[in-house]
């Protein structure tokens, strides 16, 4: 953790009070070897990797690169595709895909439904992508392979689908 946040330029107090709030029931030596461990890695990585490109988010524009998940990456590119529709059932790894996109919801004015099993959820794509909206179902491995059916209407119909 001391070295991820070094990499990342976070203040060090910030760690020091989480391992103090995690590791105070098993007394004040715990906590003390556990910030000394942490702060090694932190010291280790600021020493070292002083040019790093990584830089943490703040809010406003910047020159600067970000640093987001995948799922993030994924969802900000299907906003900027124009994806007005998205349906989903969540299983990891992709519940942060519809979290991502049901709190841009109002702002990029699209639609995040979750469905109650991952047919209903390809289902109500195709449905939307059949209307004329960009749509796409975020799903697992598990997902799916219970989708395959509907993935076959998609190529009967031609009907344009991201999964």
């Amino acid at each position: 953790m001391g070295a991820a946040l070094g990499v990342l330029d976070y203040r060090f107090d910030i760690l020091a009070q989480v391992l103090r709030e995690v590791f105070s029931r098993r007394g004040e030596e715990t906590v003390q070897n556990n910030i000394k461990a942490a702060r090694a890695g932190y010291d280790f990585t600021r020493e070292n990797y002083k040019n790093s490109q990584l830089s943490p988010l703040e809010s406003g524009k910047s020159d600067k690169k970000m640093l987001i998940s995948g799922n993030e990456a994924l969802s900000l590119g299907a906003m900027a595709a124009g994806c007005k529709f998205m349906a989903a059932y969540p299983m990891t790894p992709s519940t942060g895909i519809i979290t991502y996109l049901a709190g841009k919801a109002r702002e990029f004015g699209l639609v995040a439904e979750q469905a109650e099993d991952e047919i209903a959820a390809i289902n109500m794509a195709i449905g939307a992508s059949f209307a004329g909206v960009r749509a796409m179902v975020a799903t697992s491995g598990g997902g799916f392979s219970l989708m395959v059916e509907a993935l076959g209407l998609v190529g009967m119909t031609e009907t344009p689908l991201v999964i």
